[in-house]
This record gives C-alpha cells, sequence and structure tokens, in this order.
C-alpha cells in the first residue's frame, strides 16, 4: 500500500509567502555584490564565460569556439544563455555567465522549495529552501559560471514537476511529465545526459509503491517527443557543419567512467573523496548527519525512502561511477540533504527538549563565527573594516537572538534567525572577502590598467594564466610563451609588448616595465602583475 501523503487543495493559496520570503533571500544571497566579481581561475568559470563571450563576438553560435578553436565537448545552452545575456545587457565581462549561474540555481531552490511543500508540508519546503541556500558550497557556486550549476534549473523543473505528479493532490495530468521532459532536456543541452542517474535515483525507487508515477504509454512517447525535439536539432546540425564533434563526443562521454578515462589528472580522486567533501554543506552538516540516521530509521515512510536514495544513492553513485571528482558535482544531491535536515526538523525540536546543549553548541559556534569576523579586521590591516565589522555584529546579533529563543525552547524562530546569522556570515564573506581574493588571483585590477596602455599592440603572454589574460584583454591580439620559446616568440612578434611576473620578465634584460602592480589578498598576501616593452637592439658604432 502507498504511504504518500498530498497536499490538501484548501491550502492552495498556503505557498505564496514563504516562497516570496525564500526568493527575496535567494536573490539577495546570489546576486549581492554580484557586478563586476572578478574570476578566480581555479573553476572552469573564466573558460565558460570566454566561450560565451566568443559567440557573441563571432555571431557563431552553433560551434563554440576556446582559446586555440572549437570546442565540441559540452552541448551550448550555458553558453547560449550567458551570450544572451551579455547581448541583452551590453555587457563583456563576468557578469553575464555569472547571472546565467544564477539563473539556473534559483530556479533550483524554487523547486525544493516546490518538490519540500508536497512532500513534507509548505513550513518543511521553506526551511528546506533556506538551507539550501544558506549551504557554503551551494552559495559559493551559484555565484560562479558553470555548466552544472545552468544545468541545475533543468534538473529543478525535472524533479519538481516529478514529485508534484506523486504526492500532491493535482489531477494526474500529461502536461507534469511534459514539464519533467522539458526540464531534463534543458539539462540535457547544458551537459548531456550526466543528470540521468540522479533523476533515476529518485524516480525508480517510487514505481512500485506509487502508481501515479508510472505514466502511460502515451505519455511516455509525448515526454520522449519532446525531449528528441529539444535535443535532437543541435547535434545534429553541428555534425552536419563539424564531422569531427562526433568523435569528441564518444571520448567524453565513454572515456570519463572508470580509472581509464584520459581527462583532467588532476581532478582524479580516491573513492573516498566526497565523505569528508560533504563538510561543505557547512554551517548545516551536524544536522545532516543526525537527519540521514533518523530517516533510515523511518524508511518505511516513502517520503524518506526517497529523499534517501536520493541523497545517499547518489553519493554513493557518483564515489562509483568516475575517478574524476570535483566538489560541486554533487550539487544534485543539496536538495535531498536540505529536504532531509527540514523532514526532521518537528523531531528534532520533540528530542532536544531535554537535552537544549546540543543545539546550542551549533548556536554558539555561530556566535563565534560572528565574533571573529568583527575582530578580523582590527587583527588583519588588509581586511575592509566597515563591512567585516558590520556583518561580524549582524552575525552575532542574529545568532544571539537564535539562543535566546532557543533557551525559551522555542525552536521555529530559533532556526529562523540562526539562518539569519548564516545569511548576513555568507553576505559577508561573497560581499566583499572572495571579490578581493578573486582580485588577487585574476589579476583583473592589473588587466583593467594596463588595457588602455597596450592600445593596439599586441601582447606576448609569458607563462601567465592564459584563459584570464586572453578574458581580461580583450580583443586584443595575442601569442603565449614559455621562457625557453620566448626570445624567438618575441622575434615573431615585432612590436608586442609582454605581460608576465616580474620576478620572471627579471631573467630577460631587453624588457623595459611599463607598468607594474602589486595585488594583495584580503589576509596579506602579494603577488606582482608586470606589462613590459621589449626594448629595440641598438644600432652599432659606426
Amino acid at each position: 500500500m502507498s504511504t504518500h501523503t498530498t497536499t490538501s487543495p484548501a491550502n492552495h493559496r498556503d505557498w505564496v509567502r514563504p516562497l516570496l520570503i525564500l526568493a527575496l533571500v535567494t536573490a539577495v544571497l546570489m546576486t549581492f555584490q554580484l557586478d563586476g566579481t572578478p574570476f578566480r581561475g581555479i573553476y572552469d568559470d573564466v573558460d565558460r564565460s570566454l566561450i560565451a563571450r566568443n559567440m557573441v563576438d563571432s555571431g557563431d553560435w552553433l560551434v563554440a569556439t576556446y582559446v586555440w578553436g572549437p570546442l565540441y565537448t559540452k552541448p551550448p545552452l550555458m553558453y547560449w544563455t550567458a551570450a544572451a545575456i551579455g547581448t541583452v545587457t551590453g555587457r563583456s565581462d563576468e557578469l553575464p555567465g555569472n547571472l546565467a549561474s544564477v539563473a539556473g540555481m534559483f530556479m533550483l531552490v524554487l523547486a525544493t522549495f516546490w518538490a519540500g511543500r508536497n512532500l513534507l508540508g509548505t513550513r518543511a519546503g521553506l526551511w528546506a529552501g533556506l538551507l539550501l541556500v544558506t549551504m557554503h558550497l551551494f552559495l559559493a557556486m551559484s555565484r560562479q559560471a558553470l555548466l552544472d550549476t545552468v544545468m541545475m534549473g533543468g534538473f529543478g523543473l525535472a524533479f519538481g514537476a516529478l514529485i508534484h505528479l506523486g504526492y500532491s493532490a493535482t489531477p494526474h495530468s500529461t502536461r507534469w511529465w511534459l514539464l519533467t521532459a522539458f526540464g531534463l532536456s534543458l539539462a540535457f543541452m547544458t551537459k548531456g545526459p550526466v543528470i540521468l542517474p540522479v533523476f533515476v535515483l529518485i524516480w525508480v525507487p517510487m514505481l512500485k509503491s506509487n502508481p501515479r508515477l508510472r505514466p502511460r504509454l502515451g505519455q511516455v512517447l509525448a515526454a520522449l517527443a519532446l525531449i528528441v525535439a529539444i535535443t535532437l536539432p543541435w547535434p545534429l546540425v553541428l555534425l552536419r557543419a563539424a564531422p569531427e564533434a562526433a568523435e569528441v563526443w564518444h571520448s567524453e562521454l565513454f572515456g570519463r567512467f572508470g580509472d581509464g578515462q584520459q581527462f583532467h589528472a588532476w581532478t582524479q580522486k580516491p573513492i573516498w573523496f566526497y565523505l569528508p567533501d560533504l563538510a561543505n554543506t557547512m554551517p548545516w552538516l551536524p544536522l545532516l548527519i543526525w537527519a540521514v540516521v533518523g530517516a533510515f530509521r523511518s524508511r518505511h515512510q516513502e517520503s524518506r525512502r526517497l529523499l534517501l536514495w536520493w541523497g545517499l544513492g547518489g553519493l554513493i553513485f557518483f564515489s562509483l561511477a568516475s575517478a574524476t571528482k570535483r566538489s560541486y558535482y554533487l550539487l544534485p544531491l543539496y536538495p535531498a540533504f536540505a529536504l532531509l535536515i527540514a523532514a526532521r526538523w518537528d523531531d528534532l525540536v520533540r528530542q532536544i527538549r531535554s537535552s537544549r546543549w546540543v543545539p546550542l553548541l551549533g548556536l554558539i559556534t555561530v556566535l563565534i563565527l560572528g565574533l571573529a569576523m568583527a575582530v578580523l579586521p582590527l587583527t588583519i590591516s588588509s581586511v575592509p573594516r566597515a563591512p567585516f565589522m558590520i556583518g561580524g555584529v549582524l552575525t552575532t546579533a542574529a545568532a544571539g537572538v537564535a539562543i535566546f529563543f532557543s533557551r525559551r525552547a522555542r525552536w521555529t524562530p530559533a532556526l529562523f534567525w540562526v539562518i539569519g546569522a548564516a545569511a548576513f556570515l555568507h553576505l559577508t564573506y561573497f560581499g566583499w572577502f572572495v571579490p578581493r581574493a578573486n582580485a588577487f588571483h585574476s589579476g583583473k585590477p592589473f588587466f583593467t590598467e594596463a588595457r588602455p596602455l597596450i592600445g593596439d599592440h599586441p601582447v606576448i603572454l609569458l607563462e601567465t594564466h592564459l584563459t584570464l589574460s586572453v578574458f581580461y584583454l580583450h580583443e586584443v591580439p595575442w601569442a603565449y610563451a614559455r621562457r625557453e620559446k620566448f626570445p624567438q616568440v618575441v622575434a615573431d612578434n615585432p612590436g608586442a609588448l609582454v605581460v608576465a611576473d616580474p620576478a620572471l620578465a627579471a631573467r630577460f634584460p631587453g624588457l623595459a616595465p611599463v607598468l607594474v602592480k602589486e595585488l594583495t589578498e584580503p589576509l596579506g598576501k602579494k603577488r606582482k602583475l608586470g606589462l613590459y616593452q621589449v626594448a629595440q637592439p641598438q644600432p652599432s658604432s659606426p
């Protein structure tokens, strides 16, 4: 017998205010100080944004073009989204790519609320959305221009519509299967079928106990037809223009799985990599561990089984399926983590009434973090005082209010205020610390000053971060050189200026500095970048 629950139609309007609250909090956290935030270059963000900008510059939206030429490894939806935003806004900096990421992750948060409302009720759906958007890695990645984050928008539509089909009181209609298919199509058009195993983990285990999740033949055919209509035209047109793409796709699809895969050796991690990586769900990791244990004990409930399959099953799959592992590959599991915690919130309230030290320990931790952030500018001069001290005071105050309510066993307002404390902490970190750290890694302040000095001259990039340099030196002719080949590259590019680290440039006596800029990390670490002119050889004496 099915044990699933449905949302009462009498409460069909109870979701409006919570959804507006969640949307506002999410928008603020994801977009605060986003405009002009530079890349760090340690993820794929600058690569993806460069490809999108190349589409706008060239007018070719069919073939993705990277630094060295065409790139066939991924479908184009992320590039199209960022390029469209760049076209509409007229921006060619980091903003279009970052906004594309925000759009996908924003949809995922709303879909988590939607799924939570159908599975657990409106209040739990709201808690799940707020917990999700204040998980550290989730929020950090929402502000990075990545394929995975844009893919999350389609995935959110797919699992939200599927869970609505199985657990809401609305009629079992073909339109929800079509919405599920549409969401999967968007995900496939962003990164291929890599999201399909996670979707199967959500869907297949429920088929036996929930007949609403068994589509009729006509619904299956309609959904497949929609997926084919959305995903097939682009590869067919591309293969006609560039037949070599087929070999790249074969290697990309089948070469990544197992120990024999050939891609990105530095991303190959051991099987246990994702277990300690779950620390990225902080500050909610302790509650997540507790919630998983409780959900396993009550796995007879269909909603708990679904979330366990989704969260733990997905974790096992990602650990075993590929040697290539990156922290943000787990993003499709984060909604399940948030929903698991939200599902057990009422149980947590009942269990901790007699042992308040457990939640107080977590609240005191947030309190200490707030105090530490407030005093950080007093100990490190390079940290800006105003934002960090204000953010630290707000975080500390919110944690203090949460402790006040928890001491009176008023756990709902206590959770609200501790989420607020986490939000203030993130606003300060992502609003001021991260942009300054990114500017240090990317060198954007240097490139901003160097660009007017370069004018129409070509540039030789001497062992600099190639993609970052090309992105910030927009429309400047360039050549890349390693130190052993540098004299020959200079000879092949007369009149070129040189961008290099001053310590490396000092090894070549013929380089005269035009601009040298020192960049400082928020914690005080320093590095330099320089723009140099190649000294012309002096004529010999008669």
